[in-house]
This record gives C-alpha cells, structure tokens and sequence, in this order.
C-alpha cells in the first residue's frame, strides 16, 4: 500500500513521490548521502495520500513506513542514483587532406547529475580535462574520447583514426638533360 515512484531529473536535481493507498498514515525520511538512516527517528509524519519530493541529488535516500502512531510497517526505500552516462557527439576529424592541425571537439550533455569540472578524456580516462577539445599536429590512431557525469557514469566514443594530415611537402629532383651554350632543357619530377 505504500509505493515510491521511479526517480526523474531536472537541472541536475531528481524528484519523486510518495503514495500512500492505505488508510494509515505515513511516514518519510530523506537520508543524505553520506548520512546515516536511523530507523528510530528524524521521520515526518503525515496524512497526504501523496507527497512529492524534489531537490534530490545522486546518492541520497528516501525511507517511507505506514503507522497507525503505535505501530508501523516495513519500510520501503528507494536511492536516487543516476545510472546514466552522458550522451557524446564528436566533430572535426577531416575527411579530406589537410596541411593544417586537426581539432577534435566533444559536445556532452548529461540531464541528471550534470558533468564535473573536468569531464573530458582524450586518452581513454588516463587523463581528465575541462576543455572540450583537443588538437592534433600529426596523424594519429586510437584516439579514445570518453565524458563522464557527476555520478562516474563514463561514456565511450568509438575510437578515432586522424589519418588525413600532410605536412610534408612534395620532394623535387631536377636533372638537367642537355648541356648547350643556349638554351637548357630542365626535366622536375
């Protein structure tokens, strides 16, 4: 008779709600995360058939009993937990040759928890960054870009190949093919 809804998000913080079908009244508590849930106190006590919480974050804990004042219920729980990794999109690779340095840029949204201070990785998660992008002077393979979220979720685009750049310019040879006191017949591979 006592049912927690599934958790949804809004600007980084979640909400929820909390029906009660029974006659009884009900009781609640939200556990910080990082706190601790003491079943004897800190519960609020009240008559609403549904009450909805918000300005939840990841990590957090909701605990929900029905009491008649003298007794109560087996509690139900729910944590607010954000279990999805941004969604990544990357763009700059060229596709045709260039003599110039390539700059990959990443675009990451994440609409529960929200990305960290430096959410962006270029090597694979060895290393983290803020900047969103990353720029290349060479050909190089096996570039691993992943973002992850405040929660840890880490997202993982498919591994990139900057095959495309060409710094180097034609080499010239010159062979002379005729000696004369006039003009010269010059052949340029």
């Amino acid at each position: 008779d006592l049912e927690i809804s599934n958790v949804t998000w809004s600007n980084k913080k979640a909400s929820l709600s909390i029906t009660n079908k029974s006659t009884y009244k009900m009781q609640y508590q939200v556990v910080n995360k990082g706190q601790t849930f003491d079943e004897k106190s800190n519960w609020i006590l009240t008559d609403e058939a549904t009450i909805k919480l918000s300005d939840l974050n990841h990590g957090d804990a909701i605990y929900a009993r029905l009491t008649d004042e003298t007794n109560f219920s087996g509690i139900v729980s729910k944590l607010v937990s954000d279990e999805k990794a941004p969604t990544i999109e990357v763009t700059g690779n060229s596709t045709t040759w260039t003599k110039n340095n390539i700059t990959l840029k990443v675009t990451a949204e994440d609409y529960e928890t929200g990305l960290p201070e430096k959410p962006y990785s270029f090597n694979g998660g060895q290393t983290w960054q803020a900047e969103n992008t990353k720029e290349y002077s060479q050909n190089t393979s096996g570039i691993i870009i992943m973002v992850r979220d405040d929660a840890g979720n880490i997202a993982t685009y498919d591994t990139i190949d900057i095959t495309k750049i060409d710094k180097i310019g034609p080499e010239i040879t010159i062979e002379q093919t005729k000696n004369t006191t006039k003009d010269i017949t010059i052949k340029v591979s």
